[in-house]
């Protein structure tokens, strides 16, 4: 019988964390990773995104008839520019992973987003994007193939030095505080700020901002005057830390308040019993913010890839 795409169900979803599982193995996935794009879901996430309202049109199977060689998922976006993101993931599983079952699963994704690009009347503004870590080398060989290009690179760092951890100065005129919750909206505002009209920009939302406060004990302010210039919110997952933000307002900037805030937080992960620090940065920013990392003692671990190419067929 041969290869057919089909919606998922609760019923496919042991088999659909199966192909996750080996996958990791075969694509060399970081278990402690903080990039969503390398997380390894449980069977629970699985099934709950198979029950999602929207699951008929985001998550297809792929099929013989007999066995689930792979799955595939889609989201989507509308950033600052106008632009829609149709972001798509799939997983083919390492024993069926022939470079014919991997072109026809990528074919069939490309029309199911072309459907929902049409639906959402969408046609002259969608973009198909991925993502992609250097390690799955079958994935980055067929999509460069198919006309995607790497438009930004992550590069995910950890740091594990606490012994030679020193506090950098604060700068005359800085005072560092704890981001209290009167302060929320604040920082939110600055960190839109910071990023409006960079790369891949989405419209600012405050409730889903609020999501990164759950450890507020690792989230420090830079204060001047009354005024908040910067900030490092940090967080943990997968028994790791790791920093979800760290922003200095653009006119404050090479002051030297990005490494007395990042220093002063670092020190806190030991007490919590966490044996390293991760955080994520533009991988060509060598000048930046990674030569800052690097400074403080951050070592890379390893580069994620953004893909995006224009939508077939429209």
């Amino acid at each position: 019988m041969g290869l057919t795409f089909r919606a998922a169900t609760v019923a496919d979803c042991p088999a659909m964390l199966r192909i996750r599982l080996d996958s990791c193995v075969t694509d060399q996935v970081d278990p402690h990773s903080i990039v969503l794009a390398e997380s390894v879901p449980t069977l629970t996430e699985i099934e709950n995104s198979v029950r999602h309202k929207d699951a008929r049109d985001t998550i297809m199977i792929m099929w013989d008839g007999q066995t689930i060689l792979g799955y595939a998922q889609i989201a989507w976006w509308y950033e600052v520019d106008g632009t829609t993101v149709y972001l798509h993931r799939d997983w083919v599983h390492p024993d069926h992973r022939d470079p014919s079952t991997m072109r026809w699963m990528l074919a069939r994704v490309h029309r199911r987003i072309t459907t929902l690009a049409s639906l959402h009347r969408a046609e002259v503004t969608a973009v198909i994007a991925t993502n992609v870590s250097e390690s799955e080398h079958e994935r980055k060989t067929l999509i460069e193939a198919y006309g995607y290009r790497a438009e930004w690179t992550q590069i995910e760092m950890e740091f594990t030095d606490f012994d030679r951890l020193m506090p950098y100065p604060v700068p005359e005129g800085i005072t560092i505080r704890p981001v209290r919750a009167e302060d929320y909206r604040t920082v939110w505002q600055l960190n839109s700020a910071v990023y409006a009209g960079t790369w891949g920009a989405t419209p600012p939302d405050f409730d889903d901002f609020l999501e990164v406060f759950d450890h507020p004990h690792l989230c420090d302010a830079a204060w001047e005057g009354g005024q908040i210039v910067g900030f490092v919110i940090g967080r943990t997952r997968r028994g790791v830390g790791f920093i979800d933000e760290m922003t200095v307002a653009t006119p404050h900037q090479r002051r030297g308040i990005a490494a007395a805030l990042l220093s002063r937080n670092l020190a806190r992960y030991p007490t919590l019993g966490l044996p390293s620090v991760r955080l994520q940065t533009d991988a060509a920013n060598l000048a930046g913010a990674r030569a800052l990392y690097e400074m403080l003692g951050f070592k890379p671990l390893k580069l994620h890839l953004k893909y995006r190419r224009p939508t077939p067929y429209l």
